[in-house]
């Protein structure tokens, strides 16, 4: 898990593929939420109404994706929107 271990730099290009290739896609929906900001509200409003009273919601794709922090905005955006989603749904 890039999230606990944060190693990636001691793998080859070549290791990382092969994680990949053996990563089913639904491990990865199982352990990330993503979409449009209704998507991931719908997917996030399970666990506030389990009992969930804290949520960490980021959007790091915009960054990685370019290396740019001025990215980050689109990201922010977004994750602003699910918040407002969210508290209009869930109060």
């Amino acid at each position: 898990s890039y999230a606990r271990d944060l190693i990636p730099m001691w793998w080859s290009r070549e290791d990382a593929l092969k994680i990949v290739d053996q990563t089913p896609p639904e491990a990865v929906r199982r352990n990330r939420i993503t979409g449009t900001p209704s998507e991931a509200a719908e997917l996030i409003k399970p666990f506030i109404e389990a009992g969930c009273n804290e949520v960490a919601i980021a959007n790091y794709l915009p960054l990685i994706m370019s290396g740019d922090f001025s990215d980050a905005l689109q990201g922010s955006s977004q994750v602003l929107e699910t918040i407002k989603i969210l508290k209009k749904d869930t109060g």
